[in-house]
């Protein structure tokens, strides 16, 4: 019992009415190597998130390094990785910037950091292309990242939701032998996988799972004796579906599967006299046989008796495609990456949300060209309402610039918050969100980081937005006190409408899904407020929307601030809209955030 790496018995998981797991057990030895083999659709991506305390499930007791899941899951995340069943690195980091991410976050030093990434990468065969954008990267080239990803820090036991897919034939050789030699060195793996080769190389022992129920479990041997010591292929003349059926049933009482498109009745025999009967059985029923053949079965015939459909076999990639020249041979220094030091620390809890403030900055960097979505509508606006409407509105241009820049600064912040919730929706559609969540990290680390780069984007945003305010005209005669806390404000109310944006993220299928709800939002709150005229000039129930809206709040504020006349009611109301937004929508935020997916 002292060495199992992992125990489950009872495992059962629903999503609806649809019933994904049904009782699986499970015993996994400390130091093998142990597959789960199935087809699609058989529940193996589903034990894995439950392994690595993803989900929850509905019914079972569960054991993984020693920690009931249930009771102590951070436990468990600090004894395991994960590789899921995509590839989940960041997209918009470098190949070298993701794995110096993933071991900070695992407490590694920053030197120590790089030279871990260094080595991956070059163990990999990914060092050239270390200072590329991942979206750059061919799709093994990915899987290689992914992989590397998973083992910065070497972990007690390692989850591998189908590691090969996507991989040529040479680097997937090279992730087998790296896997072997885990094993050896005392490394638990538990690896999922469509590949019968796959299985009978790596596996110490094998879980067939359909339907969400282990079906055959065993040692590769011990599957194919449990069909027969031998098969025999019996191969027809191709005369017609009457004479295959005719064949299945004679003689009765032994079981066959069929190969229709090569014409060929596979029998489980115990050895050559009963081969021999079965072949005369057929003889007497004038069956036309145009050979035979007697040999051991192999997996493919295992799994084939077993779930009535044929398994994965061969060493191309899923896709069909010969590998690039990009995705040669893994040449990997195996001991070299296995006994590296690990992190001399445990994470911090401060250092987590500055890795992630670090990666939204590192991310802006990259594609400064995000500023452009933001700014080009305030500063369209600021152009067209200051010279088509300032002088109607206001009397002159000049004196609309004062008016409307305090306006059009709170607005460009408010539509910044929507970056929030695109960040976070494509970090769950990408995968990368369950990795950072099985990692052994505060959990709500990847949301309070976000607000860190959010901080420079908005920032940035509002002195473009002012300095070009300043270049048509707007002068204000308020210090650099005022203007500080006007920044303060606007920051303030963007970051809290920011929890809006994620719940959204958190929640939608897709980033377009989260813009499209995202603007429902917002116009109403832009364009129903005092940002581009007088609310006295408008309509009664239109004047008691705005009293309401927090975003004319927040322009109340600001505006007063850098006219020069600030009014200390407007600034309070302001500030704790903000404040009481984020004390109601964090808590929500969180339990979407913990919920599974």
């Amino acid at each position: 019992m002292g060495m199992l790496a992992i125990e489950a018995s009872g495992i059962e998981k629903s999503f609806g009415s649809k019933k994904v797991l049904n009782g699986i057990d499970l015993k996994i030895a400390k130091g093998s190597i142990h597959a789960i083999l199935g087809p699609n659709g058989s529940g193996k991506t589903t034990l894995i998130k439950i392994l690595s305390t993803l989900l929850k499930p509905d019914n079972g007791q569960i054991r993984v390094g020693g920690y009931d899941i249930a009771d102590h899951p951070e436990k468990v995340r600090e004894s395991i990785s994960l590789t899921g069943q995509n590839a989940s690195v960041d997209e918009e980091l470098t190949g070298n910037e993701n794995l110096y991410l993933f071991a900070r976050l695992l407490g590694f030093s920053p030197s120590e950091a790089r030279q871990r990434a260094n080595e991956l990468m070059t163990a990999f065969d990914l060092k050239d292309s270390g200072n590329r954008l991942v979206k750059t990267y061919s799709g093994g080239m990915r899987r290689k990242l992914d992989i590397a990803a998973s083992i910065v820090r070497i972990s007690d036991i390692l989850f591998l939701d189908e590691p090969t897919t996507g991989l040529d034939p040479r680097s997937r050789s090279g992730l087998w032998s790296f896997i072997r030699t885990l094993a050896r060195k005392g490394c638990t793996v538990l690896l999922t996988t469509q590949y019968l080769e796959e299985a009978e190389q790596l596996a110490d022992k094998i879980s067939v799972i359909d339907e969400g129920r282990v079906i055959s479990e065993g040692t590769s041997d011990e599957l194919k004796s449990s069909v027969g010591n031998n098969i025999l292929h019996v191969h027809l003349n191709g005369s017609g579906q009457k004479h295959m059926n005719m064949a299945l049933v004679i003689p009765e009482g032994y079981t066959a599967t069929v190969d229709e498109k090569n014409r060929k009745i596979s029998f489980p025999v115990s050895g050559q006299n009963q081969a021999i009967s079965i072949l005369g059985e057929l003889r007497k029923n004038d069956i036309e046989i145009t050979g035979f053949n007697l040999s051991r079965p192999d997996l493919n015939e295992v799994y084939l008796s077993i779930t009535g459909r044929p398994g994965r076999t061969g060493d191309s990639p899923d896709d069909g495609s010969p590998g690039t020249p990009e995705d040669q041979e893994v040449e990997i220094s195996v001991d070299r990456l296995i006994e590296h030091p690990g992190p001399r620390h445990k994470t911090g809890f401060f250092s987590n949300k500055f890795m992630f403030g670090w990666r939204n900055l590192i991310k802006i960097k990259h594609i400064p060209e995000q500023f452009m979505d933001v700014l080009i509508t305030p500063i369209m606006f600021t152009f067209m309402f200051t010279y088509l409407f300032g002088g109607a509105l206001a009397g002159s241009t000049r004196a609309y610039l004062q008016f409307f820049i305090p306006g059009i600064l709170v607005q460009t912040l408010t539509f910044n918050a929507m970056y929030a919730g695109i960040n976070i929706n494509n970090d769950v559609s990408k995968g990368i969100f369950d990795r950072f969540r099985s990692m052994p990290i505060w959990l709500p680390a990847p949301l309070t980081g976000i607000f860190i780069g959010d901080f420079f984007r908005h920032l940035i945003s509002g002195c473009i937005v002012l300095l070009f305010g300043y270049i048509l005209g707007f002068r204000s005669e308020a210090g650099i006190p005022a203007y500080l806390f006007s920044f303060f404000i606007m920051i303030s109310f963007a970051m809290s409408i920011s929890w809006v944006f994620i719940i959204m993220g958190l929640t939608m299928r897709s980033t377009s899904a989260v813009m499209s709800f995202g603007w429902l939002i917002l116009m109403p709150l832009v364009f129903m407020s005092n940002i581009f005229a007088d609310p006295s000039t408008m309509p009664g129930w239109l004047q008691t929307f705005i009293s309401y809206n927090p975003l004319a709040w927040q322009v109340d504020a600001v505006r007063g601030l850098l006219g020069g006349d600030p009014d200390g009611k407007e600034i309070l109301t302001a500030v704790g809209a903000s404040l009481g937004i984020t004390l109601l929508l964090f808590p929500l935020t969180v339990w979407f955030y913990k919920k599974e997916r």
